[in-house]
């Protein structure tokens, strides 16, 4: 995009005031630079995070927290190159190159942990937004309620609070980045962005043999994809001697890699603690991953059982949504390992994808099941979007609504918004 198309109000608007920046992006969503304004709000947004909350120990909580530490003790580290600098790290955090070599460069200028999330948040923005506006950029009618609930869930899959983790979210962003606009625009350009997806986290190469086997089976009729996505609904979890068998057959390294997140004293603590993704004492912690859950299992039914014709119409639609069953059936199938519940949001963001387009499109076409079944649905999807609107809120302070740019270092507070609202009341 040229220089003078950006909208320079916008921008100088969002710099003073980033949350009305946030606002403007939101109301003129058609308008392409806004994508722009939402970056910049992005970058405001890491510079806010909190990574650590009040009276939490420093490295405790959080996955956040543990790396703001880490930021902190490798900027104590004076005069190493990268090489020597990795080879200090524990085993977890040499997993991958992505976070490594982002602390290694910033640490040798700051310590400041809130520069480490900024710079982590105007990566991750850049790849979340562009990956807004391509599936806007297919949704060229007029949006109603019920079709806006669907893009909001689709933008909220993924999204902000999420860069305390660091790694794995953002190679979400950059596989959709590169794998949605291949489906839908042919842009083979884009699929470098998939095996970089798994230098950013290294399980995401998962997600890389999925997207070749996808190559493989591509000019399959859809129904074999929808038998698996259904038979993935039937299987909670796979036995961890079958899972660590499957994982021999890898190269070495990253056998090694995998075997970090299915070691027996690993599960038997998950199991523990009610932290599977279908835990009994996690539902109402899950409950936004079970709300979709069973909205895509209900709705892709329908749609396929009631209004096959339509979503049969374009080539693109059904190239995505053949990829969109094949991998959501993998992510079910390891959903209840050890942080294997995480793919289920990329897949949600693809199958979502799918939804919106094919709602914009063809909504008149569908049949009376369809629209039926998404209009019982929008209550539970509102709550979906209330619980992560409300992850948000718990994820950085009052600066978000009052600050700026220049107050977010003059002002540091670790009291969410959220903690500030329940003093409140």
């Amino acid at each position: 995009m040229k220089v003078q198309s950006l909208d320079k109000i916008g921008i100088g608007l969002t710099i003073l005031s980033p949350f009305a920046g946030l606002l403007r992006s939101i109301i003129r969503f058609r308008y392409e630079q806004s994508k722009f304004i939402f970056i910049i709000f992005c970058i405001y947004y890491g510079s806010i995070f909190i990574y650590q909350k009040q009276d939490t120990r420093p490295g405790l909580g959080p996955d956040s927290s543990h790396y703001a530490l880490l930021f902190k003790e490798s900027n104590s580290i004076k005069n190493v190159g990268f090489i020597e600098f990795y080879d200090k790290l524990g085993d977890h955090e040499k997993l991958d190159y992505y976070n490594p070599i982002i602390i290694y460069l910033l640490s040798r200028v700051t310590g400041n942990p809130h520069l480490y999330f900024m710079l982590v948040a105007s990566i991750f923005g850049f790849f979340y937004a562009n990956n807004i506006w391509d599936v806007i950029s297919y949704c060229s009618k007029r949006l109603g309620a019920l079709i806006g609930i669907v893009l909001i869930v689709y933008s909220l899959t993924c999204t902000l609070y999420t860069i305390g983790g660091v790694r794995m979210h953002t190679g979400f962003q950059v596989f959709f980045f590169g794998f949605f606009s291949y489906l839908m625009n042919g842009k083979k350009n884009r699929l470098i962005w998939i095996p970089i997806s798994g230098l950013i986290h290294f399980s995401l190469f998962y997600l890389v043999a999925v997207a070749a086997l996808f190559f493989v089976l591509r000019n399959l009729k859809k129904w074999p994809f929808f038998v698996f996505f259904i038979v993935a609904h039937l299987i909670n979890e796979l036995d961890l001697e079958i899972v660590q068998h499957a994982f021999s057959f890898l190269p070495n390294n990253l056998n090694l890699r995998l075997s970090l997140y299915s070691r027996e004293e690993d599960l038997v603590l998950l199991k523990e603690t009610g932290k599977f993704f279908l835990g009994p004492s996690n539902m109402w912690a899950r409950i936004d991953v079970n709300i979709l859950r069973f909205f895509i299992l209900t709705y892709t039914s329908v749609l396929f059982l009631s209004s096959y014709n339509e979503i049969n119409k374009s080539q693109k639609l059904n190239e995505l949504l053949k990829f969109s069953l094949l991998v959501y059936g993998f992510s079910l199938i390891i959903a209840n390992l050890p942080s294997g519940y995480r793919f289920i949001s990329i897949s949600s963001m693809f199958i979502f994808a799918f939804y919106a387009i094919l709602l914009n499109e063809n909504y008149e076409g569908l049949s009376s099941w369809a629209k039926v079944t998404l209009r019982i649905a929008f209550p539970f999807l509102l709550v979906y979007v209330l619980r992560i609107v409300r992850m948000i809120l718990d994820s950085t302070n009052i600066s978000l609504i009052a600050g700026n740019f220049f107050s977010s270092f003059l002002f540091d507070s670790n009291v969410t918004i959220l903690d500030m609202v329940k003093k409140l009341l």
